[in-house]
């Protein structure tokens, strides 16, 4: 037997094994009978009702749950299940209009019973450990922690010489190619049933795009780039790579390097239908400080981390104190609404080093609506110890 039969032979034997691992996984999700039951219907149904309680159609949806269960799930095994018309609505954030589709109640019961029973058991086992976006454990403040422990395994290995790149995509949401997802089902959903109920929630808002404000969107979101992830963590051995939503980073070594992967990731969105957004592309020295995810990172040459929000996250809250003031001048807001929000912004705030904007905001808080803002001290996660391999 040659090399190259002796190659092919353990190619066809590593491929035997992925498949048979996608097979039990689908048999452990089941059909579309089985994974979407009435108790996990009934199940989604309650959750999807939390926080909107006060709405006249969460009130008439919870108090007929059990006949609109079973007559959805009823649709659902014959294929009939038509979603109903979205609210849509527009927000304005950091300068940016965004489009928001608020699906109603009854779909949104189907759209996190899909989640939870069909898209995550089969798409999380293919995401890297270090995408950390809408999945459940993780979220937001894992990425900021992974941030930091990168920056610390580098600078334990090679101090602080190095580049950090940044990429971002262009209109991600807005502009998602439906081909690249429904491949990704053909892929992972072996069920035809499921495959095609995960196509139509994917097609319902339209040919191009998925819409702001869908579950299931965010769960498809997080596994289109997952070829482009792959590709940097496995095929190019960069150990320093994670990826939240549509926001990149990876560390490497030289300028070349970097432009390199840049390039390589640049192609694969050409092959996949995504815009890379090379206005917000960056490399930036790991000795200075650089931008992810709305956070300012900087590697002291004592190995310590410095984590400072945006300046835009500090200047727009300060822009919504002054509204907050006139609103409750012309008593249309509440102090207690008002303390209740900023609590909520502070608590994002204490995820990093932001001990002296706090006090100035503490301050200026004061000054406009006349009551003291609501202090909560930080939570201290307990991190895994990992010891630098």
């Amino acid at each position: 037997m040659t090399s190259e039969e002796r190659h092919e032979v353990r190619y066809q034997r590593r491929k035997a094994k992925r498949l048979q691992k996608l097979a039990d996984r689908q048999e452990a999700v089941g059909d579309l009978s089985t994974a979407l039951s009435y108790a996990a219907l009934y199940e989604a149904g309650r959750d999807a009702c939390k926080g909107v309680r006060w709405k006249t159609s969460t009130i008439n949806f919870e108090l007929r749950l059990f006949s609109r269960t079973a007559a959805a799930r009823r649709k659902l095994v014959q294929n009939k299940w038509k979603s109903h018309n979205s609210c849509t609505f527009h927000l304005v954030e950091r300068g940016h209009k965004r489009k928001i589709d608020a699906p109603h109640i009854n779909d949104r019961q189907v759209h996190k019973a899909t989640c939870r029973k069909v898209l995550r058991p089969l798409y999380y086992p293919h995401m890297i450990y270090d995408n950390g976006a809408s999945i459940e454990g993780k979220g937001f403040s894992f990425t900021m922690d992974r941030t930091e422990y990168f920056l610390k395994w580098w600078y334990e290995r090679y101090g602080t010489e190095g580049v950090v790149v940044t990429v971002d995509f262009k209109g991600y949401f807005p502009n998602a190619p439906h081909d690249a997802i429904e491949s990704i089902h053909e892929k992972y959903i072996l069920c035809p049933d499921l495959r095609y109920l995960s196509g139509y929630l994917l097609n319902a808002f339209g040919p191009v795009g998925m819409a702001l404000g869908v579950e299931t969107s965010q769960t498809e979101a997080g596994i289109l780039p997952n070829a482009i992830d792959h590709t940097i963590k496995d095929q190019h051995q960069v150990e320093c790579s994670e990826r939240y939503m549509d926001d990149t980073l990876f560390i490497v070594h030289t300028d070349e390097e970097a432009d390199a992967l840049i390039d390589v990731v640049s192609s694969k969105c050409k092959e996949m239908g995504l815009k890379l957004n090379h206005s917000k592309t960056h490399k930036n020295k790991l000795s200075g400080w650089f931008k992810f995810c709305q956070w300012r990172y900087h590697l002291t040459d004592s190995g310590k981390v410095i984590k400072k929000p945006a300046r835009t996250s500090i200047t727009t809250m300060q822009r919504k104190l002054k509204a907050w003031a006139r609103k409750i001048s012309a008593k249309e807001m509440t102090r207690a609404d008002a303390q209740e929000a900023y609590g909520c912004w502070r608590a994002y705030m204490l995820q990093g080093n932001s001990h002296n904007i706090l006090r100035k905001m503490d301050r200026r808080f004061k000054k406009l609506l006349g009551c003291e803002p609501i202090v909560t001290q930080a939570k201290k996660r307990r991190k895994k110890k990992r010891k630098f391999k």
